[in-house]
């Protein structure tokens, strides 16, 4: 089968109609600081018709997004087509783009308003006399629901709702402003990422629904067999160009990995060879069976030393490992000690107590308290060597703020710097360093080098390296495969919530983990469609 292979709504699974294009864009790119993030990218995509978007972390797919929603202005010489009508991809407040309308994970709702205060965001509400028609409104909006097959109150508070009728608000106000006889293009982002299998089918018929409207939908996701399940064609980004646009029709999973990855074969194994000798330690975290409702039990053992790697794609499960063990999420099921000790799950204190420390993926405010200095944060855990006389010495609070301020190259070296003035990298280094002082036994990371420049990222791991020469175990989760590859001593990859592999050794390499990653089970989707 061509790369070139367009035919449209060859799977009937969004009903798509003919060539009737809704957007068209042609030599799109866009360009960062040292970094080219999409190339002359080109693609046209039809009313009715589910076009799925797929590539790794970091191949464009977020820029292409941005791009088209015009959160981003493209490089010059890009070009583009609405509803057949050329249109200006450079003005960001265009009124083609009132007909554009972007689904991401977060869902974009308001949580403490009701489902009828929601959807009013998109077009405002039906009044009368200078008065909002609170009846006429709820039928409205009853109506709209009762087209994608939910039966959700319209007066309900959205926070009530679960995330499947959540993510079905979300798309039919984004729809509702469009009239049956016009077009619209509707991108979702992941939109299965964090749904439950059980109702991810729900959340398909909400999105062909949508198709059947007339929308085009722009379907983004990692998840290579909802890909297949419910997509009529798949274009495929890797290092932010265009490989290949496929119909899906025919089209196996494992062909679709293939494009993905392309020749990733090469990719360097594990080069941190040295590591291997230090996986003599004892073991100092042990985990039995621990469940929450996206991860299935999972068992782990890491020792003195030892660096293990959690990877996994969006909505794997990979995001509950650490935040069970930290305290932040309580599971439904397992058990977990440390150094010998059992730790009461679902306790923050407990967990601190333990010698558990965690750098969380968001620095604010999960991270560091915006409000404070270098210093203040860094000192925050453990402030017993900053006390003197039953008071905080603010001259010892700045003395051992910098000793790690230059043990860490925090730039600037100014103790008093509030950390909000920071670069992403060196906020960073003042959340790891807070954490290391204290002398962890378990340190546990997420998305350790996200949004840090190169040199950042060096120092992070060789900070990582040096704590596992002091004894402590490591588990860091990330979504950036080469670094887990280049710096763990095993990584385990979950896909669905199952762990599908167990890397170690020369069978360590980026290529391995991307296709453990996108190894979920399309049998077990189709089996649940059925």
């Amino acid at each position: 089968m061509s790369s070139t292979d367009v035919g449209v709504g060859v799977s009937g699974k969004g009903t798509a109609r003919g060539s009737d294009s809704v957007l068209s864009v042609r030599d799109l790119s866009k360009t960062f600081p040292g970094q080219r993030a999409l190339a002359d990218f080109s693609m046209e995509i039809h009313a009715g018709e589910i076009h799925a978007l797929v590539g790794h972390n970091g191949c464009g797919k977020s820029t292409l997004i941005k791009l088209i929603t015009g959160f981003h202005t493209p490089d010059p010489g890009a070009t583009a087509e609405f509803l057949g009508e050329s249109v200006d991809l450079y003005d960001a407040g265009a009124p083609w783009r009132d007909h554009v309308h972007a689904i991401h994970q977060d869902l974009g709702l308001i949580p403490s308003m009701s489902v009828i205060d929601n959807i009013a965001l998109e077009h405002g509400y039906l009044s009368r006399a200078g008065k909002i028609s609170w009846k006429a409104e709820r039928k409205r909006v009853e109506k709209l629901l009762r087209d994608f097959d939910s039966h959700v109150d319209p007066r309900e508070l959205v926070d009530d709702l679960s995330r499947r009728d959540q993510a079905i608000v979300a798309i039919v106000r984004a729809v509702s402003g469009m009239s049956d006889d016009s077009s619209g293009l509707l991108i979702l982002d992941e939109p299965t990422a964090t749904l439950p299998e059980r109702e991810v089918q729900v959340l398909f018929d909400a999105v062909r629904t949508a198709a059947r409207r007339g929308c085009a939908v722009l379907f983004v996701s990692h998840r290579l067999a909802d890909v297949l399940t419910i997509c009529d064609r798949v274009t495929v980004l890797r290092d932010g160009n265009k490989v290949a646009e496929r119909s899906v029709s025919g089209l196996t999973r494992d062909q679709l990995t293939e494009l993905i990855v392309g020749n990733r074969s090469a990719s360097a194994p594990n080069h941190s060879g040295s590591r291997f000798d230090r996986r003599q330690g004892n073991p100092v975290l042990k985990v039995q069976d621990i469940a929450t409702e996206q991860l299935s039990p999972l068992s782990l053992t890491v020792r003195a030393g030892e660096i293990v790697g959690i990877a996994g794609l969006d909505g794997s499960g990979r995001e509950d490992v650490t935040r069970v063990l930290s305290g932040i999420t309580n599971p439904t099921g397992g058990t977990v000690s440390v150094g010998g000790e059992s730790l009461r799950l679902g306790s923050i204190k407990h967990s601190l107590d333990a010698g558990i420390a965690m750098v969380p993926r968001e620095r604010f405010p999960e991270g560091l308290v915006s409000s404070m200095t270098i210093s203040e944060n860094v000192t925050l855990p453990s402030m017993g060597d900053v006390v003197k006389r039953g008071r905080l010495s603010r001259r010892l609070e700045v003395d051992e703020a910098d000793r790690w301020i230059e043990s860490m190259d925090i730039r600037p070296r100014q103790p008093n710097k509030s950390v909000v003035e920071l670069s992403g990298g060196n906020a960073q280094k003042v959340v790891m360093a807070k954490w290391m002082r204290t002398r962890p036994r378990v340190v546990l990371l997420e998305e350790p080098t996200a949004g840090v420049d190169v040199g950042a990222k060096r120092s992070i791991w060789s900070m990582l390296d040096g704590a596992t020469r002091d004894g402590a175990a490591i588990v860091a989760t990330s979504s950036d495969w080469e670094e887990l590859a280049a710096n763990c001593d095993r990584v385990l990859v979950l896909a669905d919530g199952v762990v599908q592999a167990e890397l170690h050794g020369q069978e360590l390499t980026t290529d391995s983990i991307a296709r453990n990653s996108m190894g979920q089970s399309l049998e077990k989707r189709e089996d649940s469609n059925e």
